[in-house]
């Protein structure tokens, strides 16, 4: 049994010539109830954890701006430029509050979001919306378990 997992441990680090992170399929994933579909928010999550971004925050980015008509290219690019983004902040030394407060005018500059908040609206909006889905996360449903 041991031999089994070293082996297909192995054939997972070999298959994966990037950096990336590894994310197991059997790696249960939490569902929100909330106007974005599992499939998506599968999608968003495995690609929140292969870019170490929160994925309370991509859903709350969303679900304020209401993106109802996700894409997944569109999605793997908006987190991967958010990660982007944060590893920038965070390499000048910028404390991860500011870096957050940073990420979200980013965005809110590169989408539409602007035509609808002023800046401090949307980083309010984001964030209550990012606190409530975190204290909700006990009632969350998992696919692949747990």
């Amino acid at each position: 049994m041991v031999a089994a997992v070293i082996i297909i441990g192995l054939l997972c680090l070999s298959v994966s010539n990037s950096t990336e992170m590894i994310v197991l399929a059997s790696d249960p994933i939490p569902m929100y109830q909330i106007p974005i579909d599992e499939d998506m928010q599968a999608h968003i999550w495995k690609v929140c954890q292969e870019n170490d971004v929160s994925y309370e925050l991509v859903l709350s980015i969303y679900v304020t701006e209401n993106a109802t008509k996700l894409v997944r290219e569109v999605v793997k690019s908006d987190i991967i430029e958010l990660a982007n983004h944060r590893n920038v902040w965070r390499q000048k030394g910028y404390p991860d509050e500011i870096t957050y407060d940073l990420l979200l005018e980013f965005r809110w500059n590169a989408t539409k979001a602007q035509r609808n908040f002023l800046i401090e609206d949307y980083v309010d909006s984001v964030t209550e919306y990012k606190s409530y889905l975190e204290q909700r996360f006990d009632d969350v449903s998992w696919m692949g378990g747990k």
